[in-house]
């Protein structure tokens, strides 16, 4: 996963001149900025009020891609319920927290 700051001024700015640099970003890390602004898209975890339920999503996803013991069926067969049970319990608390504010 490759990660880069959220602040469009700090990223263009000061990150990609000083710190990209640092770390060991290739001289090309404005033009991945580029594609990152114009293709980007928030993970869907953004657009609910807990993330919870999607981040469960990547909890032994090992199995499937690195092992093989498993199949994607599989294990999104099994991940669908426990997802959905997190994704619930997220509008609960949304619901919660309309209530009380």
């Amino acid at each position: 996963m490759i990660q880069i700051p959220t602040l469009k001024d700090y990223a263009l700015g000061e990150w990609i001149e000083t710190d990209a640099a640092a770390a060991g970003w290739p001289e090309n890390t404005k033009v991945f900025l580029e594609i990152a602004e114009e293709k980007g898209r928030p993970l869907p975890g953004t657009w609910t009020y807990t993330p919870e339920w999607y981040d469960n999503f990547w909890i032994g996803i090992e199995n499937v891609v690195d092992n093989g013991s498993q199949t994607a069926a599989d294990y999104l067969a099994a991940k669908q319920p426990e997802m959905q049970s997190l994704l619930d319990q997220s509008w609960v608390s949304a619901d919660q927290a309309k209530a009380a504010g």
